[in-house]
């Protein structure tokens, strides 16, 4: 086999107030530059004026790194340096860039491409403490960046890197390489299934092509296979923003925790991401990850002091019934936004904001059970409309279902009509006739729920017509009278009466999402709890995908 790679890694350090002093002064070591271009490198015409300073070595930097370089057997008198290495993992030109954030120095180490056989070996090479020659030479060329010293004794210990591999292939891919990609990010030889498909399911909205761009909080990893062809070139180009994706994400987070105050339009990078990349969807969707990967809105919330911008965005509300339907919702948003539910008053009730998706602040409203009384559905979401204002409602939870051949606890119904039963006209010696509405979800949730359903790998989702009424249906004679007057008719449920009427009113979008957690045959009780939850995590999730996919 044989395999192209691009070693990169990224150092980051705490400038020491004496290397501080020094920049600040008549300065021999560095000439400053402006490093606009390295956050332009993120892509997608990002919108900040925010950019770190380039430090460009001088002669005397180089000179103070003469006897080093001799030492570990490089070359060269400016960056790129030629390496000898005598461990015999590699050789070959490095290069060194360095940028400061503020007192936050990023230095850049990156190597020529290198060729190699086994694929197997990368583990060890993209540990940057397996490389003697490098790992002395960053000792010292950082001890002299931070201390503004050309004599500085070199550092005892390498600061926290964070490794950045590409791979090219130029024969035939294993069958399993995307798993030893998932391998080489986490650094784990061995990682479980689940690891694997949780890494790969995080990446999935940024990939483009056949190649693949794997990014966390430790590192980043490319691939691009042998048959790759034309989308090589593309897959490099997205390394190259990805990297310099991390390099502003871990320096924002080296700031924030340093006390820094950012600027306000670099709280809107962290704050509204979809909109500070607006030109290039991959790019976008790839600065998401990292920011929540390094959880910067957390950290930006929890700076001491700090105070968030206003920022404008639409609303999403969802609501919810039972505790275990909230709970669920609660959870699904912190897996997938890393950031805790939080409490806000407004106008005396109690919501919670669950984060931001798509571009939009996501509120959750929980309901009495029903949709009639001061609690019920119907003025529950009519006072959450009132005072949030959202774009779409969407409701969340457990439904019971109907034919337990054609679906399984857990399989997922969205409305595209409710059928109203509780109004109806009872005549002597006539059968029973509905009279209430049979009214259709909104346009807009069920296009996205279309959307949603070509990259869904969840349960089943079936849109179709439910029942909506006061009753808790427990009596498979009741449900299947109801079902005589509509045969299709794939689920019921007690509240979505009221989430039509109070979005009709304000004219506001809706959908209803609930799994199915019982038939309705009498046997409710039998292994509710397992059931509920099963049913309560799988609709919270699917809203979660569903907003995830319908575009922002």
């Amino acid at each position: 086999m044989s395999y192209d790679v691009k070693l990169q890694w990224l150092l980051v350090v705490k400038m020491t107030s004496l290397g501080i002093d020094s920049l600040n002064r008549s300065n021999f070591l560095f000439n400053k530059k402006s490093g606009k271009g390295v956050v332009r490198a993120v892509g997608g015409k990002i919108r900040t004026n925010y950019a770190p300073v380039v430090l460009e070595p001088t002669t005397m930097f180089h000179q103070a790194l003469k006897d080093t370089r001799k030492r570990c057997h490089v070359e060269g008198k400016k960056f790129p340096y030629v390496m000898h290495d005598e461990s015999g993992l590699v050789s070959g030109r490095f290069n060194v860039s360095l940028h400061l954030f503020g007192s936050i120095l990023c230095v850049s180490l990156a190597l020529d491409d290198v060729e190699i056989d086994c694929i197997s070996r990368l583990s060890e090479l993209q540990k940057l403490t397996n490389h003697f020659a490098l790992v002395v030479m960053m000792r010292k060329i950082i001890a002299i960046a931070v201390s503004g010293a050309s004599d500085a004794k070199p550092l005892d210990n390498l600061p926290k890197y964070y490794p950045a591999t590409r791979i090219v292939s130029n024969e035939t891919d294993d069958a399993d390489w995307q798993a030893q990609m998932v391998a080489l990010l986490t650094r784990h030889p061995m990682p479980s299934e689940h690891v694997i498909a949780k890494v790969l399911h995080k990446n999935q909205p940024h990939q483009v092509d056949r190649s693949l761009l794997l990014v966390d909080k430790q590192g980043i990893v490319a691939y691009v296979p042998a048959d790759a062809g034309p989308a090589a070139p593309g897959n490099m180009q997205r390394f190259s923003n990805a990297f310099a994706m991390l390099e502003l994400a871990v320096a924002l987070r080296s700031q924030i925790n340093s006390g820094a105050i950012l600027p306000p339009d670099v709280k809107n990078i962290i704050l509204s991401s979809e909109h500070a990349i607006p030109e290039s969807v991959s790019s976008q969707v790839t600065w998401i990850l990292m920011n929540k990967e390094f959880q910067l809105p957390i950290e930006l919330a929890n700076q001491q002091g700090h105070e968030c911008p206003e920022v404008v965005r639409p609303r999403i509300l969802i609501a919810t019934v039972t505790p275990v339907e909230t709970k669920a919702v609660v959870r699904a948003f912190f897996e997938e936004t890393g950031v805790a539910a939080v409490a806000k008053k407004l106008d005396g009730h109690t919501y919670q904001l669950l984060g931001q998706l798509s571009g939009a602040d996501i509120y959750l409203a929980i309901s009495d059970m029903g949709t009639g009384g001061k609690g019920g559905s119907q003025a529950s979401i009519g006072r959450a409309i009132s005072v949030i204002k959202p774009e779409t409602v969407i409701m969340a939870g457990i439904a019971f279902g109907i034919d337990k051949k054609k679906y399984a606890i857990g399989d997922i119904l969205v409305s595209k009509q409710l059928l109203l039963y509780e109004l109806q006209r009872l005549s002597a010696n006539k059968p029973i006739i509905f009279r209430g509405d049979r009214p259709s979800a909104s346009v807009a949730p069920l296009s996205w729920v279309k959307n949603a359903l070509i990259t869904w790998c969840g349960s089943r989702v079936e849109p179709g017509l439910l029942f909506s009424g006061e009753k808790l249906i427990d009596d498979i004679c009741y449900r299947d009278a109801l079902l005589g007057h509509a045969p299709d008719a794939v689920g019921g449920e007690m509240e979505g009466a009221g989430l039509y009427v109070a979005c009709e009113e304000a004219k506001v979008d809706w959908v209803l999402v609930k799994a199915i957690c019982d038939w309705a045959d009498g046997k409710k009780n039998k292994n509710k709890t397992a059931n509920q939850d099963i049913a309560a995590k799988n609709a919270a999730e699917f809203v979660v995908h569903l907003l995830k996919s319908s575009g922002g």
